[in-house]
Order: structure tokens, then sequence, then C-alpha cells
């Protein structure tokens, strides 16, 4: 491609140390910035780093992208904003633009300009950034915008402005010739001139530092840019990952298609399963009928039999409840009067306790009274030894005082002498090194100038060994440039007729490409959301199954609970099953059918009741007592089955009548309770009413006192005006709770299964939806994987052959530029080698002179450094000696310092002393007076003790007496509970037994109905199973051999023909998706062995390429010698492989660049980036001190590589060095004149 845009000039303003606006003009050639460190060089290189869109702060030497904005200095205040504008020409707008590159970037050469038409000088369209852009000058309508979108080079204006702006509130923007524009639009048109890569526009020094540091691998990556392969990189791992993605799945789908195959086969035997079971589930249906009538008569009996046992125990109960409120009653009446005569002791003993307390503080306070005077007395006779040390300290210091003024004065005197002799010395010593430091000057500068003469000697041989060397590999280059040039310009004729062809194809298979992914996105959302929909309803319906068994296992629970008659008593089990001579008809708390709300309040009122049995009458009440007393089954509580007294004729009602307002918990619940015992229960609840609080219950009690009160929580007024309640928790019955549960999970039950019948239903019908959605999935997706193929091939050819005819052109240009340098380099070479003869000679007699000059001034110069040597040792023992009588003088100052001190601390200390000796001696009187007051207080406090001691031994023999016979009282009372404890518990044990006979019958009856589609009335009035000579035993255990060879069977799946049917056709779809997969990871791994070929073709090209200017350029700077590039052999990929630099300077070997010199290093290292910039060039370059570790000579031979380059690149050197400086056409100076703001002074050399 040829040079474009030229950089012509570049304006700062705030950014970082440029304070005003200031203006750069960059001409053609080599534009040099100079000044000393700090001033702000670098800066302008970062600038035009920055403009361009550099996004990373660190690169420009900043924490934030805020601190490139001007903070301020000493006179001037921080900006707010930064502004950079680079502005550009267009090379090609005037017709005679230069050309620049080396066959892969741009040509180089003079041509006319080609025929373009531009919308509006200095109007820049910015591609698909309509829409934000300001609105353009005059008004112009959005058509008119819309019409100036730059898609060819020759669009392109005379002039381009390229701005960044910052604030420091973090807002930027950018801006094309006054336009707001993305910086995605700047960076797309300057790549199409070649200024929006970076990679080697600027070369620094840590650039060079990166090359020798790098190892092989990591310097590979500054080839693979300039080759320009990181876009196959890119497209190469997005295959690989494709490729990856394609074969997980591929794995996960033969995964499944192995479960399926054994779900079928697993499926086949289930459908086998499911006959047997239900040839089973019928035999078992009919022997538990028979079994279930059996055991329906031997629970009957059993219960009749409790209930008898229960009526008896009760009685028991009664008679011994009244003696043990008797002993009760006593044992209260003992155990009050023993405490009243308790509290009278404890009094006795508080006051002896105050006693001893105050003894032991009257003798506390003498002790601590004698402790003081022995530590008083024994301060008195150290204070007396202490001033007697203190006067004889006194003493000495003022001896001392007085030998140390005396001294003091001798010593000012030698100081006066010493101090005159030094001045004397220091004068003749400063004239003798005033006449060495002159000789030693002058002849520095006459050895300065012989080396400079001997380092342009060398310098100039070397020069013309290089300029012999050049010539040599200029013309071996001109024959192969003619070469490539006939093979370039027969291959761009053959690839322009393919490239035409591909171009249609291309298009062509782009629109069938689009067409078919739009079907198959829709296709696919249409698949997802019918996979999203049958997943929740398979997730409801687990949920439901699963809700489902835990409902049903604890049905099962309760079941059998009270099929056990877990919770009742033994002896109410016994009753219930039938086997005490009794006919029981179950519990009370089974009869009753409490309302919610009402359970507490039941409870509360029946309390034990509510596990009675409930017979026919007295008589089998009377039954069940005798059958419990004789098998020792515990106590337990009948209620008679046989009708109530009207209700004017119950107990109480005739001498008072309820109120209205509040109604009997029995009348309030008649019209709910249905199958309530008509007995003392209906009594109870006769005369039981319900209030709503505790108060209220109090006061119609007070009112009616024939009526119990009870309220919805569980507290109640018993008949006797006895209180009971507290926390309505601990009321809850286990046999009310277990009822009220089991019909809850009857409730829930049924709710579930409605709920699963239904989600069963909305999945079959999704499954079918989601098949015929993969159907459709499966179709497009094979279209758009066969359209997209074709088109990326298609795609793949043409942009080989669009590439190909591009490197041509370049290639053609570079290639005439070259020829003719190549033979104005051969040419320069021939004359320079002659002029180079005369300069030696005159060189050579300059040299001579200047060593005669240097032997005769060295000699002089010896003997004056041997005179001075002389006197400064003098001078130096004077001054030694004035130095010491110095600071013995200054210590002695100190030391008369100290000793004023310490008298003074002295005589404060002995007054001190004094002080407190005065005071401990008037302590000591007053504590002798205190201890005589406080030995009487004892003694009175002793006698006072001693008869409270005597009261209180004379009442505690009474005590002894009262609790002999309260503990006699407590052991009667004892004995009596543990009896009613004993009666009691056989009353629970028969109400227990008869509760689970009740329960089991409850739970037979639902058997029945629920498992045997029949009632418990149903199966009483059936006839007796046949006398076939089977027990009871006998038929469970046939019953159990059915059920076992049920389990046996195990899960039954009765859906299983249905299922397989579904699997079948699931297996045929995954079956053509593992296909459709295969054929992809094959497609998949013939992209990846293309883009591999095609990467590894443009390496190869560029790497030679790069390895023949890098060995051009090696030979510039070192004036001879080679290099080369070599690829790691440990990597047989060329895509991998590290890359090895070797170079072999003039007389050298040829080695690794790590074993060179520091200087050849970095010598070396800057003929590998121009290398690369030769390949890949940008129309201008920054050289920001590269030539820092070069020495006079090797900058020499860089400038003339400079001169080279400065014929097809702008190049701003950022330098030091004064013959750098030479080599430009134009000069900047930076200057930092006001701290902190930097000015620049150009000059132009003529």
């Amino acid at each position: 491609m040829p040079r474009i845009l030229r950089l012509d000039r570049m304006e700062i303003l705030g950014f970082k140390s440029f304070y005003g606006r200031t203006r750069f003009d960059f001409p053609d050639g080599i534009t040099a910035v100079v000044g000393p460190n700090g001033c702000g060089k670098s800066n302008i290189g970062d600038a035009i780093s920055w403009v361009l869109g550099e996004q990373k702060a660190s690169s420009l030497r900043s924490d934030r992208m805020e601190d490139v904005i001007f903070n301020g200095s000493e006179g001037r205040r921080p900006l707010g904003m930064a502004e950079v504008s680079l502005h550009f020409k267009n090379l090609l707008a005037d017709g005679n633009g230069h050309a620049n590159g080396n066959g892969h970037g741009a040509g180089n050469g003079h041509g006319a300009a080609p025929e373009v038409t531009v919308a509006a000088d200095r109007e820049v369209p910015i591609p698909e950034a309509a829409e934000s852009a300001r609105p353009a000058a005059g008004g112009a309508p959005e058509s008119q915008a819309a019409a100036l979108r730059i898609t060819e080079i020759e669009e392109i204006p005379e002039e381009v402005v390229v701005t960044r702006r910052i604030y420091r509130s973090g807002e930027s923007e950018y801006v094309l010739n006054g336009q707001r524009c993305r910086l995605k639009d700047i960076q797309d048109l300057l790549a199409r001139t070649d200024i929006g890569s970076r990679l080697y526009s600027t070369i620094e020094q840590g650039k060079i530092d990166q090359v020798l540091a790098a190892r092989p691998k990591d310097r590979r990556a500054m080839f693979e840019e300039a080759a320009g392969i990181l876009g196959y990189r890119s497209k190469r791992r997005q295959a690989e990952l494709k490729l990856e993605a394609a074969q997980a799945n591929l794995l996960r789908i033969n995964d499944i298609v192995i479960e399926v195959e054994k779900q079928i086969n697993a499926l086949r035997r289930q459908a086998a399963k499911a006959r047997r079971y239900q040839r089973l589930v019928d035999d078992l249906s009919e022997r538990r009928l028979v079994l279930a009538r059996q055991r329906l008569a031997a629970s009957d009996e059993e219960r009749h039999r409790t209930g008898e046992a229960i009526e008896a125990l009760r009685a028991e109960e009664v008679a011994a409840a009244a003696a043990l409120v008797a002993d009760e009653a006593d044992l209260e009446r003992l155990r009050l009067q023993l405490e009243a005569g308790e509290a009278a002791g404890r009094g006795r003993r508080e006051e002896i306790h105050a006693f001893d307390l105050e003894i032991d503080r009257i003798q506390e306070r003498l002790r601590a009274g004698r402790e003081q005077v022995r530590d008083l007395e024994s301060r008195l006779a150290e204070g007396e030894r202490e001033l007697t040390a203190l006067r004889s300290r006194f003493a000495e210091q003022e001896t001392r005082l007085a030998e140390a003024i005396r001294e003091i004065a001798d010593v000012e005197e030698r100081l006066r002498s010493a101090a005159s002799s030094a001045v004397a010395v220091s004068a003749d010593d400063g004239e003798r090194a005033a006449a060495i430091e002159l000789l030693d000057a002058d002849l520095d500068k006459t050895r300065a100038g012989l080396l400079e003469r001997i380092e342009r000697h060398a310098a100039m041989m070397s020069h013309s060994a290089s300029l012999e060397e050049q010539a040599r590999a200029a013309r071996a280059s001109l024959l192969k440039i003619e070469r490539e040039m006939e093979e370039l310009r027969a291959s761009r004729g053959r690839l322009g007729a393919e490239v035409e062809g591909l171009e249609r194809e291309a298009a062509a298979g782009r629109g069938r490409a689009e067409e078919t992914a739009v079907r198959h996105e829709a296709v696919t959302a249409a698949e997802r959301e019918a996979a999203g929909r049958m997943t929740a309803v398979e997730r409801r319906a687990e949920e439901l199954k699963g809700r489902a068994a835990v409902l049903a296992e604890r049905r099962a629970a309760l079941a059998e609970m009270e099929r056990q008659r877990a919770g009742f008593s033994e002896g109410v089990g016994d009753l219930l099953k039938g086997t005490a001579g009794i006919e029981p008809r179950g519990v009370v708390g089974d009869r009753l059918d409490v309302p919610p709300g009402l359970e507490k309040a039941v409870e509360a009122t029946l309390q034990d009741l509510l596990e009675a049995v409930v017979v026919g009458g007295a008589e089998e009440a009377a039954r069940g007592v005798a059958y419990l007393r004789a098998s020792g089954r515990g106590r337990v509580s009948f209620v008679a089955d046989e009708g109530a007294p009207a209700r004017d004729e119950s107990p109480g009602t005739s001498s008072c009548d309820p109120p209205a307002d509040v109604p009997a918990v029995h009348c309030r619940l008649s019209e709910r309770i249905g199958g309530a015992p008509l007995g003392p229960i209906s009594r109870i609840l006769a005369r039981t009413l319900l209030v709503d609080s505790l108060e209220q219950a109090h006061g119609l009690h007070d009112a009616h006192p024939a009526f119990a009160c009870v309220t919805p929580q569980g507290d109640i007024v018993r008949f006797d005006g006895s209180v009971t309640g507290g926390d309505g928790r601990a009321l809850s019955h286990w046999l009310l709770q277990r009822r009220v549960e089991r019909e809850e999970i009857d409730r829930r039950m049924s709710e579930v299964a409605a709920a699963r019948e239904e989600a069963e239903g909305t999945l079959l019908r999704l499954r079918e939806e989601r098949v015929t959605a993969q159907e459709r999935l499966t179709s497009a997706a094979t279209e758009v994987q066969v359209e997209s193929r074709v088109a990326f091939e298609s795609a793949l050819r043409l942009q080989q052959g669009r590439e190909e005819l591009d490197r041509i052109d370049r290639a053609l240009p570079l290639l005439v530029g070259e020829q003719a340098r190549l033979q104005r380099d051969i040419a320069s070479c021939v004359a320079g080698m002659a002029g180079r003869a005369m300069d030696l000679e005159v060189l050579e007699a300059e040299r001579r002179t200047s060593e005669e000059s240097i032997a005769a001034r060295s000699a002089e110069l010896a003997r004056l450094r041997a005179d001075l040597e002389l006197a400064r040792r003098a001078s130096a023992e004077t001054r030694a000696a004035l130095a010491a009588a110095e600071q013995r003088h200054t210590s002695l100052l100190r030391e008369r310092d100290g000793l004023d001190e310490a008298i003074r601390d002295l005589a404060s200390s002995m007054a001190r002393r004094t002080r407190e000796r005065d005071e401990w001696t008037a302590r000591i009187a007053q504590i002798g007076e205190q201890d005589g007051g406080l030995e009487q207080q004892r003694q009175a406090a002793l006698n006072a003790r001693a008869e409270a001691a005597a009261r209180d031994e004379a009442a505690h023999a009474g005590l002894a007496y009262e609790r002999s016979l309260l503990h006699a009282r407590e052991q009667a009372v004892k004995q009596g509970r543990v009896a009613q404890v004993a009666l009691r518990e056989r009353h629970q044990q028969h109400e227990l037994h008869r509760a689970r006979i009740d329960a089991d019958l409850e739970h037979m009856g639902r058997t029945c109905r629920d498992e045997l589609a029949t009632s418990i009335e149903a199966l009483r009035a059936s006839p007796p199973p046949p006398e076939d000579g089977s027990g009871l035993q006998e038929r469970e255990s046939e019953v159990q051999r059915i059920r076992a060879d049920i389990d046996a069977i195990g899960p039954v799946n009765l859906m299983a023909v249905e299922q397989q049917k579904d699997l079948e056709e699931r297996f045929s779809f995954l079956t053509a998706q593992k296909n459709d997969l295969e054929q992809a990871i094959a497609s998949l791994r013939e992209t990846i062995r293309t883009i591999n070929r095609e990467a590894r073709e443009r390496f190869r090209g560029a790497f030679e390429a790069i390895q023949e200017h890098f060995q051009e350029s090696f030979r510039t700077l070192f004036g001879g010698g080679r290099a080369e590039l070599r690829l790691s052999e440990e990597d047989e990929d060329v895509l991998e492989a590290g890359i090895e630099v070797a170079a072999q300077p003039p007389g050298k070997r040829l080695q690794k660049i790590g074993l060179l010199s520091g200087g050849e290093k970095a010598l070396t290292a800057v003929a590998l980036l121009v290398s690369l910039f030769r390949y890949r060039p940008s129309p201008f370059c920054i050289l920001d001190e590269v030539d820092a570790p070069l020495d006079e000579a090797n900058v020499e031979r860089f400038t003339r590589l400079l001169q080279e380059l400065r014929s097809d690149t702008q190049l701003i050197l950022i330098t030091h060095n004064r013959k750098s400086m030479e080599a430009a056409d134009l000069l900047y100076g930076v200057t930092m004149e006001e701290p902190g703001v930097s000015k620049i002074l150009p000059l132009r050399f003529e």
C-alpha cells in the first residue's frame, strides 16, 4: 500500500507538563527533541500515543488516565482539561505522494493522484456513528452525513485532524475533523493507512530491554504480530473451542444412548412383572376380607372384658384419694409450724454473725495500727542515714566545682595561641593548590584531544571496511530483486481473474447462510421454551410424588399405632380387645367429634376421661373392673352409654340455670358432636360453661357455683372452685391430636392425588410438543451447518486470494524503490572509500604532536604535587592540636554546669528529708491514742455475742422435736401417694388397652373402606367365615405370605409399555444427533488444519523477509559482521517454535545475543526492531533515547541507518547525543525555565 498520510504537526494543551497551547511541526526527514533530564521530552511521545488511542495509564507512566492533565506548579493552577491534536496530510490528494514499504507494507515511488471525489474538504465521515456525531457545519441534513461514509482510501480528505480530550471528571472524547466520534472510528480510518498499529511506530529503551530479556517463546509474539497471524490464532482457538464443545456433546450423547438402551431392556422385564403383580393383588383382597371378619369378632370380645376392669379400679381410686387429702392437710399444718421456728432461729444466728463481724473489724484496725507504727519507725531510721550521706556528698561537689573553674582558665589561654598559628599555614597551602589545579586542567584538555583523534582514526578505518562490505552486499541484493519483480508480475495477472469469481460465489453463500441462521434461531427458541416448560412440570410431578409418599408413610404409621393400641394403658388395650368378657364401645375420645379450636377446652374439662372405655352399662363396667383386678392390668375409667337424664333433672339444673349469653360446652357442641356417650360425660359437659377469659370464669362461678367454666385456651374453674391453667401447649392429648392429624393427612393426600393427575396429563402433552420441536431443530441445524461450511470455505478462498494480490501490489513498488536505493548505495560506497585515505594521514600527524606536549606537562605537575604534600602534613599537625584543646574546653564547661546542678539537687533533698522526719514522729503518737479506744470496743462486743449464743442453744432443742413429727407425717403421705399412683397406673393401663382396641377397630373400619371396599358394620352383619379349621394365626400367615410374594416382586411400573414406546422414539432421535456431531467434528478438524497451513505459510514468508532486513541492518550498525534468526530446534511446528537471535560482530565468532557485551546487545536489539519496522512500516516512527547505550562510533552507524529510513518514514528522535542531533533536519529544544512547565525552542538546520 502506498504511503497515504504524513504527520504534519501536533498541538498540545494541558497535557502533563505542557501548560499552554504548544505546536510541533514535523517535516519530512528527521526531527530531534533534546533537553535535560526531567524537562518533559518523553511527554511528546506519550502525547502521540495517547491521541492515537492508548488506554493503559501505565503505558503513559501514570496511575490514572486523569493524571495526564496538567496538575499545577508553584506559579500556575491545575487545569481541568487536556487536549492533543494530530494533523495529517493526504499525500494522494496532491498527486505527488511518496511511497514507503518493502514489499510487505506500502510501495515506494511517485505517481499521479487517482481520480477521486471528496464530499467536502476536512470533513471525515464516521462509519456507523452518525447518531453520536455533532451536527455538521451549516446544518447539513442526515442524508448528506450518511453519504459521507468512507469505504475506500480515495475518500480520505486532504487534511485529517485527530483530537482527544479528557476532563478532571474522567470524561473523555474523540474528535475527527471537528466532529465527535468513537475511538473505533479513528482506529478504522488509521488502520487503512498503516497508522492504526502501534507495534513498532514507537521504539524506546524499554522495548530494547524487552527484546534482550525475552525468552525465545516470548520473542516470537513480536514476529507473529508483524506477520499478521494473530487473527489466525484467534480463528483457530474459536474452532478448537467449538471442537471441544462438540466432542463433549458427543460424549454426553453416547452416555445418554447407552442409558436409554439399558432403560428399554429394563422396561421389557417390568411389563412381565406387572402382570404377575396384578394376580397376587386380587388374591390378597379376598383373603384379607376373611381375616378382617375373624379379627373383628375377637376385638369386640376383648373390649367388653376391659370395660369391666376399669370400673372396679375407679372405685378404689376414690377411696384412696379421700384418705390422702386428710394426711396432706395435717402435713401442711406441721410444716408451717416448723418454718416459723426456723425463721426465729435464723434471726438469732444473724445477730451472732453481726457481733462476729464487728469483733473482726476492730481486731483488723488494731493490727493495721501496729503495722503502720513499725513502718514509720523503720522509715525514720532510714531518713537519718540518708541525711548524713547527703551532707557528705554536698561538701564533695563544692570542692570539685572550684577545681573545674581553675582548669577552664588554663585551656582558654592555650586555644588563643594555637588559632593564630593555623591561619598562617592555611594561606600557603591555598597558593600551591591553585597552581596545580591550573596545570592539571591544561593536561586533561590535551589528553582529551589526543583521545578524540585516536577514536576518529579507528572509526575511519572501520568505516572504510564497512563501505567495502556494503558495496558487495548491495550488488548481490540487486540481482535478487530483479528476479523477484519478474515473478510477481506474472503471478498478479493470474490471481486477478480468480478473485473476481470467488467474490461472486462468496456473496451468494453469505445470503443463504443468513437465511438458514434466522430459521435456526427461531426453532431453537421454540425448543428451549418447550424443554423449560417440560422440566418445570417434571419437577412439579416429582415433588408431588415425594409429598404423596411422605403422607402415605405417615398415614400408615398412624394406622399401625392405632392397630397396636399405641398410647393406651395395658388395661385399656386388653379391654378394647374384648378379652375381659365385656363388649367395649370404644373410648370417649374416639366418640367425640370436637370442632376445631375447642380441643383444649374439651381436654381440660374431661382430662383422663378422654381415655375412659365406653360400655353398655354398670354391669359391664363391674365385669371390666373385676377383670383388671384379677389380671393386675392397672386401673381404667368406664362410661356407661345408657342414655342421659332430662335437662331439668340434671344435677344442679333445678336450682340454677346457665346464663343465656354463655352456653354450656355440651349445649355448644351438641349440634356438632355425633356418637357422644350419654352418661356421665354428657352430664359433665352440660355443667361446664365456655367463656372467653379466666376473669369471666371466676365471676360466673361465684354467681353459679354449680357450674364449671372453661376457656378455649384450656384454663378452667372447676365445680369445687379449684383453678387449673397455664401454657396451652401442654394440652395436646395424643388421642385428639392423632385424630386431627389423620384427618389432615387424608385431606392433603386427596389434594396431592388430584395435582399429580393433572401434572401427568400436562407432562404427556409437553413431551409430544418437545419431540416435534426437536425434529424441527435437527433439520434446521443441519441446514445451518451445510450453509455455514460452504460460506466459510468460499470466504476463506476469497480472503487468501485478496491477501496474495495485496501482497503483490505492495511488493512491486517497494522492489522498484529498493532497486534504485541499492544502485545509489553502491555509488556512495565507492566514493566514500576514496575520500577516507587523505583524512587518515592528517590525523596521524596531529596525534604525534599531542603526545610530546603531554609528557612535558606531566613532569612539572609531579614536582608541584610533592611540595604541596609536605606543607599539608605540617598544617594537619597544627589543626590536630587546636582541635584537642577545643574539645577539652568544651568538656570542662559541661562538667562545671553539671556540678552546679548537682549541688542544687542535694540541698533540695536535704530539706525534703527533714520535713518527712517531723511528720512521721507526730503520726506515731496519734496511732497510739487510737489503739486504746479500739481495745475497749472489742471487749464489749465479745460480751454481747456470748449472751446471744446462749439464747440460740435453748431454742434449738424445741425445733428438733417438731422436725421428728413432720418426718413421720411425710412418710405417711408418701406411702398414700405411692398407693394412689399405683391405682392410677393400673387404671390408665386398662384405659390404654381399651383405647388400643377401639383404635384397632377404627383402623379396621378404614382399612375395610379404603382397601377392601366395605364397612365394619357390613362386616359384622356378614355371615361368619366357614369353619375350615384355620385359626386367626394361620389366616394372618397366609396373608403375610401373599404380601411377601408381592414385596418380593419389588416396585412395579404399570406404565412400562407406554414408557418403552417413548424411549424407543427418543433413542432414534439421539442416534441422529450423534451422527450429526461426528460429521461436525470432522469438519472442524479440517478447518483447523487449513488455518494452521495458512498461518505457517504467512509466518515463514514474514520470517524470511525480516531475516533479510535484520542481516542488512546489522551490517549497517556494526560496519560488517553477520547476524541471523533461528527457530528453536526442540519445536517441530513452526507455529510454536521460539526464535533465537545470533550475532557475529566483526572479528568475533557467531554466538547468541545473551553472550554479547552490553553495547553489542543494545545495537543488535536496535537492528532487530528496525528490521521488524521495515517489514511492517508506519508513516512515522518515534525513537525515544534508543541511542543512549551506544558509544560514539555506534551512534555514527545508527545515524547512517536513520538516513536510510528517512526517505520513506518521518522520524521523531528523542535524544541526548550530539551526533544524533547533527543528523536531524529540525531540532526542538525542551526546557523548563518555570518549574513544572515545559517550553520548546525550534531550530532548523539548513
